[in-house]
């Protein structure tokens, strides 16, 4: 967990849920990046992502999309500035400023956005922490998902999955590098399904299982691809 979010934590009581925030890096580029916190009432909503850097790209350079639960794009949210735009700085669904994003556009816990940045960014998120183990569900088909909590590092080997588990191959992640090019992939594989003990591996066949050094990062997330609706259970925070 980040020293923000531990700071914030360490003043909760026993009666109080944990609060805090994080500030997650988004590379010039392609990348992919998810809510580490959930909202403290409500839903997390788009115009809760705090956006900060010195070089933000103005009319239309910096904008996130969302992917549908059926795979199709989504809505897309362009974080525009005063100086580029000629608007107040902020998130809007068009390019040019006339409709700013409203209390129905949210991120969902696991859900991601796919970026597009003209230069490196900071999204500041704030909020709840989540307690006991985050529990996110991905469609069957073509989705993304993303580390929904304020801890450094979350290893593939701890997410749990359960659910119309695929079989051999038909249940997989892939990741992004921060260059923007595709990163490593890793596949859910089952007893019934390969032949090999149930979880993450790094082939489809099963013979070389992930380790401690394949992780999701801060805010980081993947593309999905499932072949039945699948439950995502993450390792507690608190």
């Amino acid at each position: 967990m980040s020293a923000a979010a531990v700071a914030a934590g360490a003043m909760a009581v026993e009666s109080a849920n944990v609060v805090g925030y994080q500030e997650i890096t988004v590379p010039t580029g392609f990348s992919m990046r998810g809510s580490t916190f959930k909202a403290i009432s409500g839903s997390y909503k788009i115009s809760d992502i705090a956006v900060l850097g010195e070089d933000i790209g103005g009319a239309g350079n910096d904008y996130a999309q969302k992917i549908n639960a059926d795979g199709s794009w989504g809505d897309v949210y362009y974080y525009l500035t005063d100086d580029g735009a000629g608007v107040e700085d902020g998130w809007y669904k068009d390019v040019f400023g006339d409709e700013a994003v409203t209390d129905a556009d949210v991120i969902a816990v696991g859900e991601s956005l796919f970026v597009t940045a003209a230069s490196t960014l900071t999204f500041k998120f704030a909020g709840e922490v989540i307690a006991g183990k985050p529990e996110f569900v991905i469609e069957t088909g073509f989705s993304m998902f993303g580390n929904p909590t304020p801890v450094t590092s979350t290893k593939i080997s701890d997410i749990e999955v359960s659910g119309d588990i695929g079989g051999a191959g038909n249940d997989y992640i892939q990741k992004i590098n921060a260059d923007g090019s595709w990163g490593d992939i890793y596949y859910y594989l089952t007893d019934d399904g390969a032949g090999v003990e149930d979880g993450w591996y790094k082939d489809v066949f099963g013979d070389e299982a992930v380790t401690d050094a394949d992780v999701l990062g801060e805010g980081e997330s993947v593309f999905a691809t499932a072949a039945g609706d699948l439950t995502l259970k993450f390792p507690a925070v608190l």
